[in-house]
């Protein structure tokens, strides 16, 4: 049973044509399947969460249900945006049933984190362990939190305050704030800690803070937020840059112990050592050309009818080249195979 449930309908001319908007921006820009139910709503269901897409009379009704409140935030914000998309003013104008949140309060899954103490847990990361007051951020399993500064370094941090659609409102021009996704690689809710491997290349504000800030530095969060574990399968390919290694190490602690498969991870130092031991075969490919070298190492260990499920998280291109291996080579569909960007070369605002 669903501990959380709330709902909203877009008023719409056309509420087929935006359910259909929906349905291809999740399947296509997301690479997941949605299922059609009994009444032919459209649907996603993962992790005990599940969002419901139904064309009606009076508009697109969206339907939210979970076990917790923490992603209903990240829902309604991805919601808003898309709306925005038709229309900004529908959008600002959405309601949700049963919404809890105080217009002009930090969003329910906001904290600050403090900085505690830095390690480098290998070469070109460090990890930052961090402290948040608040220990109700343990009650929910999650994969990244959505960590925030300033956009203008130095200025003093205006946070994101809930709107009464639901959706964070974010602050503009000089108070904008930089954000980006990073991994819990640990958590230890008895002593109210977190441990966020950061790549430690110097670009970008977040891993200018893990690498440079001062002890006690504190730093905005929003989540956690993502699944911790990946579908079930006998054979894995698990492939990431030093972007996306955090979440595979944490991925890898999931898997059935008599599970196989191949990791290709970016790597300049021991990588063995930083992943939890299994029966996986472990290839560390250096910093140096790791897009070029990546793709010679997986070229050479495709297993067409072996492998159940295959993994990229790392740079958009690579994400793009390796999705169509995965579907191609592999011959993997939805649900088999995901292959997420993290970041996007030369693009300011998308680096860590």
């Amino acid at each position: 049973m669903n501990a959380v449930a709330t709902e909203t309908c877009v008023p719409t001319a056309d509420p087929t044509a935006m359910l259909n908007a929906f349905v291809s921006h999740i399947e296509n820009d997301h690479d997941v399947a949605l299922e059609t139910d009994e009444t032919g709503a459209r649907y996603i269901e993962n992790a005990g969460f599940r969002i419901t897409l139904a064309a009606t009379d009076a508009g697109l009704r969206i339907h939210l249900a979970g076990p917790n409140p923490n992603m209903m935030v990240f829902f309604k914000d991805a919601i808003a945006q898309h709306v925005a998309e038709f229309d900004e003013a529908i959008a600002k104008s959405l309601r949700w049933t049963g919404e809890t949140s105080v217009t002009g309060d930090l969003p329910d899954n906001f904290r600050i984190l403090t900085l505690k103490r830095k390690s480098s847990p290998m070469p070109g990361l460090v990890r930052a362990t961090v402290t948040v007051e608040d220990e109700t951020m343990f009650e929910t399993d999650g994969l990244h939190l959505r960590l925030m500064l300033p956009a203008n370094p130095g200025r003093e941090p205006i946070w994101p305050s809930m709107g009464a659609n639901g959706a964070p409102v974010w602050p503009q021009g000089e108070d904008s704030l930089h954000a980006r996704y990073i991994t819990i690689r640990h958590a230890r809710p008895d002593d109210r800690e977190l441990d966020l491997d950061v790549v430690s290349h110097g670009e970008g504000l977040i891993s200018g803070w893990a690498s440079g800030a001062e002890i006690g530095t504190e730093i905005g969060a929003m989540g956690p937020v993502g699944e911790t574990v990946l579908p079930e399968a006998m054979d894995y390919l698990l492939i990431a840059d030093q972007t996306g290694l955090p979440a595979v190490a944490r991925f890898l602690e999931t898997v059935s112990q008599d599970a196989t498969g191949q990791v290709i991870c970016e790597a300049d130092g021991d990588l063995k050592a930083y992943l939890p031991e299994t029966k996986f075969s472990v290839t560390a490919v250096p910093s140096v050309d790791f897009s070029r070298d990546m793709r010679a190492h997986v070229a050479q260990v495709l297993r067409p009818g072996t492998t159940g499920y295959a993994l990229f998280l790392g740079e958009f291109q690579d994400a793009q080249a390796l999705r169509k291996t995965f579907k191609g080579d592999l011959g993997l569909g939805k649900g088999q195979q995901i292959s997420a960007a993290y970041w996007r070369r030369g693009e300011a605002g998308f680096e860590a």
